[in-house]
């Protein structure tokens, strides 16, 4: 249907000429009223019923799509004229500004449009932390950030040296080893640790039990604040939060976003999975590999636990399960960088991002 533009001047406080903007934006122009909002508005309504109305009035903007649904029809496109041009120093020689307003408000329009009828429909997929947090860092930083998120997460500290005094607050663990391995991402960490000296905080003289290597574990959160970096990418892995230990207000945003990483979380899914061409689910094959990483998290959020240690040795091997073609990758991790393609280069997975011509016409407005 082609568009009409329908004038208004507000008052006759703005100049608009119709046979100029007719010329410039080839757009069948209605006369130009006065009052389209009040005295006029029984002509706005027949000209909304008519389809196809582009309106010179974005104030009233709300009561345009009003009459438009009671009449059964989307709300017309409504372009502001006279704050962006009808109403500056140069109005009554506006017109070739009014006449690229318009222009950009159809071209956006038909892009939107365009994008509706084009775009993939957006994945997402929902991630839990239950709140279980490790911190890492210097004693009396990660100490600190400990205390400040005990009554919002259930907080674990990992130090490398045992502490001059014994940590008597159990409103946290705290616990000593040498981190060996961290993988996973929000809700789903796994972290090897050698050397792990668990507090003991009984008796007389409260310590820590002797070392142990190969201990596991799982938590949600991990707060590092050691000025090291586990992740090559850190910023892109969803629940790992790192600050450098010299820089205070780094420090205090990350334990101001660790609070606030406890429920569950719809998370953009970028990549597209082809079903025919993953193995495991055409053929049916169980996969070995990480569930804990894949499996869907539905779980009602409770009080969070501490995390809980096993020790590698003798400890029993993941179960094994048949897996579908959109588990056969490790979807928790992905941010949108394309790097699953070179994970499955048989065209399994595949980068799902917005279409070239999208972008390009974005750009042009």
């Amino acid at each position: 249907m082609a568009k009409r533009l329908i004038l208004c001047d507000c008052g006759g406080s703005q100049t608009l000429d119709r046979e100029a903007l007719a010329a410039t934006t080839g757009l069948a122009c209605s006369r130009v009223h006065s009052a389209l909002c009040s005295d006029e508005i029984s002509r706005a309504a027949e000209e909304i019923g008519k389809g196809g109305a582009v309106i010179a009035c974005a104030q009233e903007a709300a009561l345009f799509g009003e009459i438009a649904a009671d009449l059964g029809l989307d709300a017309p496109l409504c372009v502001d004229l006279r704050d962006r041009a009808g109403w500056s120093d140069e109005g009554a020689r506006a017109t070739p500004k009014m006449a690229a307003l318009l222009a950009e408000a159809l071209l956006a329009e038909a892009l939107l449009a365009e994008a509706l009828l084009e775009s993939p429909v957006e994945k997402s997929f929902d991630i839990a932390s239950e709140g279980r947090c490790l911190i890492l860092g210097p004693e009396a930083l990660a100490l600190d950030a400990a205390a400040q998120l005990a009554g919002h997460l259930a907080v674990t500290v990992l130090l490398e040296a045992e502490p001059e005094e014994p940590p008597l607050d159990r409103r946290f663990d705290v616990v000593l080893g040498r981190l060996r391995r961290a993988q996973g991402s929000l809700g789903a960490f796994t972290v090897e640790i050698d050397a792990l000296r668990q507090f003991r905080p009984g008796g007389r003289a409260p310590g820590f039990a002797p070392p142990r290597d190969g201990a596991r574990s799982e938590c949600d959160i991990v707060l590092d604040l050691s000025g090291g970096r586990l992740f090559g990418a850190g910023a892109k892995r969803d629940g790992y939060l790192r600050a450098e230990p010299s820089d205070s207000r780094a420090v205090a945003r990350a334990i101001f976003a660790a609070a606030q990483l406890v429920g569950t979380f719809e998370k953009p899914l970028y990549a597209r999975t082809e079903p025919l061409l993953c193995a495991h689910a055409r053929a049916g094959i169980t996969s070995a590999g990480r569930p804990r990483e894949w499996r869907a998290m539905w779980r009602t959020i409770s009080r969070p636990k501490p995390l809980s240690w096993t020790s590698r040795r003798g400890a029993s091997p993941p179960a094994l399960r048949k897996v579908s073609a959109s588990t056969c990758r490790r979807r928790n991790r992905c941010a949108g960088g394309g790097a699953s393609k070179l994970i499955a280069p048989d065209g399994q997975t595949a980068e799902q991002s917005p279409q070239p011509a999208q972008i390009a016409g974005s750009t042009r407005t």
